[in-house]
């Protein structure tokens, strides 16, 4: 049977009260012996707090919930590493919910942390763009307190974290026309999604500032998928290009593998770009140059702004842009 309070109380000889008070650091003047006391009849007994029921008192629990759209992809699974890592530092747990991909699984995801007594969550971006006044309205109804994490949000009063999308486009161009490219490729996300409207704008951008115009042909939309990439490629491959560059480094892995179907050499035939810099990004077939989101430092970010507005019980919309950079592996090379 699960030890509770009063069996602890009982093997003490003190009040249950007394006991309480102690297990759940609330503020009072009990001796440092009595502390130990306690502490160790706690230990002995293998005591574990009964968080549900601390829920129905405080209507809260200490559990974030985490909803990304795919843990498949890595760069969501490093983000889901570095919430729960940072989460722990506050005392909190982490419960995370995978939507596959399935946009409407948020919304399930949503109704059972409420039902479970969890009100701060953090929400990763999807392909394809799961920020509705639906969501909104979910979250406002159940008193959530929530932070979007790889994504920014200008019309709601929500706070947001992200990584200068843009600016990351403009960095993958400029690198590319500086090896000498001109006629490159783009596998896009979603043409709906607000990361790949940003990075394509960027890439446009630093093309332009060297007189390339980007064909409507030469741009093609996948789902931020490796089985997509591969699929994109295809159709890029046969056209007359020197580079590629994928929106996110799963779709370049699937670029690479299409490549080696069709005996492309990279770089030799083609330079190939991602976005993401995740973990695996440098132990590609070839090690790749990716454009980096600070993804550890984003997630501490995204956990501190959700855990602070917390402990203030004031929640006020804060919205943080990291910058990207490039990182130059052996996928590109001059012409």
């Amino acid at each position: 049977m699960r030890t509770t309070i009063r069996d602890i109380a009982e093997k003490t000889n003190l009040s249950i009260t007394t006991v309480s008070l102690v297990l759940n650091n609330k503020p009072n003047k009990i001796a440092k012996s009595t502390k130990d006391k306690i502490f160790k009849a706690a230990e002995e007994l293998n005591y574990i707090p009964n968080q549900v029921a601390r829920a129905m008192v405080r209507k809260s629990i200490n559990i974030i919930g985490l909803i990304l759209p795919d843990i498949q992809n890595t760069f969501f699974a490093d983000m889901a590493k570095g919430v729960e890592k940072e989460a722990r530092k506050y005392n909190y747990r982490t419960m995370l919910c995978d939507m596959d991909n399935d946009e409407q699984k948020i919304y399930q995801y949503l109704e059972m942390l409420y039902q479970n007594g969890v009100k701060n969550v953090i929400i990763g971006a999807s392909d394809e763009g799961n920020v509705n006044k639906t969501l909104f309205s979910m979250i406002k109804q159940f008193n959530m307190n929530a932070v979007f994490i790889d994504q920014f949000i200008e019309d709601e009063d929500v706070s947001c974290v992200s990584v200068n999308n843009e600016e990351g486009g403009y960095l993958a161009a400029r690198h590319l026309i500086e090896l000498g490219h001109k006629k490159i490729g783009c596998i896009a996300g979603n043409e709906y999604a607000k990361d790949s409207s940003e990075r394509l704008a960027g890439f446009k951008k630093g093309l332009k500032e060297s007189g390339i115009e980007l064909e409507d042909d030469m741009v093609v939309h996948g789902n931020y998928t490796l089985e997509s990439g591969s699929k994109c490629a295809e159709y890029l491959l046969k056209k007359d290009i020197t580079a590629i560059f994928a929106f996110n480094d799963m779709m370049a892995l699937g670029t690479m593998q299409a490549a080696r179907e069709k005996r492309i050499d990279i770089p030799g035939k083609i330079s190939l770009i991602g976005f993401d810099d995740i973990l695996f990004s440098k132990f590609f077939p070839v090690s790749l140059t990716t454009i980096s989101q600070p993804i550890l430092d984003m997630s501490k970010k995204a956990v501190k702004i959700l855990i602070e507005g917390v402990d203030k019980d004031i929640f006020q919309k804060e919205t943080v842009l990291f910058q990207p950079k490039i990182i130059i592996r052996e996928s590109t090379r001059k012409l």
